[in-house]
């Protein structure tokens, strides 16, 4: 069976994740600290209602399940304001079991949403 010819794709698309997760981390007073984590929860997945070629559609709005899976790498830095400071750098899946309406045919159920990032970490 074909997928069926696509007149768009959705114009917009808001999430929100809220996965707990269990992380284990190598090397923790190493300067390099690599370290991987995991979870299971929900997320808020809303496209808008029309598509980038402005044909109406339904705007889809769902509370999908959620799995989360992260690598990263907490780097050791000499600087220190009142509490030692690192740095991170991170690479998220977030996983959507049923994936929101695009517009358009997908080939499987589910959505991935990769999520590089990075930032400061501040030790107590």
């Amino acid at each position: 069976m074909e997928a069926p010819l696509s007149l768009g794709t959705a114009t917009s698309l808001a999430t929100l994740y809220v996965v707990p997760s269990l992380r284990v981390q190598a090397f923790a007073g190493r300067r390099f600290s690599p370290w991987l984590s995991g979870g299971f929860g929900f997320g808020w997945l809303e496209t808008s209602a029309s598509l980038t070629t402005v044909h109406p559609t339904r705007r889809s709005t769902g509370i999908p399940g959620q799995r989360s899976s992260v690598g990263g790498v907490d780097i050791r830095t000499p600087l220190h304001l009142v509490v030692p400071i690192s740095l991170r750098a991170e690479l998220r899946d977030y996983y959507a079991v049923d994936a929101a309406n695009y517009g358009t045919a997908l080939r499987q159920q589910g959505q991935h949403d990769i999520v590089p990032a990075g930032g400061f970490v501040i030790h107590f």
